[in-house]
């Protein structure tokens, strides 16, 4: 509630291009965040939806992971700016892209990958 509040008053600056207002704001998210290529979550063959491929099947019950963007430019950035910055308001604006990017009723389960404890305590999130 109070991160909010601030986020208010002392609006965050755009992590691509330090304009004031969002975390990363609509010209550099554009041109910045790159979809991830459905592939395999385990060898990274490319695959339809993000299902694992014939070889990897085996190794997992999991019918598929889906991935907002490629790890990387502005994208390991925000990630970055969550988890080493402490910035939660990231959270927020990476949640508001992933609720227009996938249609939510059609997975049974969004989960993260969790932290070890020593992690977790130091942020004190995970």
């Amino acid at each position: 509630m109070i991160g909010t509040l601030i986020r208010m008053i002392a609006p965050p600056d755009c992590i691509a291009c330090q304009k004031p207002g969002e975390y990363l704001c609509v010209g550099c998210a554009q041109t910045s965040l790159v979809a991830k290529v459905p592939s395999c979550f385990y060898c990274n063959a490319l695959t339809i939806d993000g299902r694992a491929c014939k070889t990897c099947q085996r190794k997992s019950k999991l019918r598929g992971v889906h991935v907002l963007w490629r790890m990387d430019g502005a994208a390991k950035d925000l990630v970055y700016t969550l988890k080493f910055g402490n910035d939660r308001g990231v959270a927020q604006f990476v949640a508001r892209h992933l609720v227009n990017q996938f249609n939510l009723a059609d997975y049974d389960i969004i989960t993260f990958i969790p932290s070890d404890g020593p992690t977790l305590r130091r942020r004190g999130y995970n």
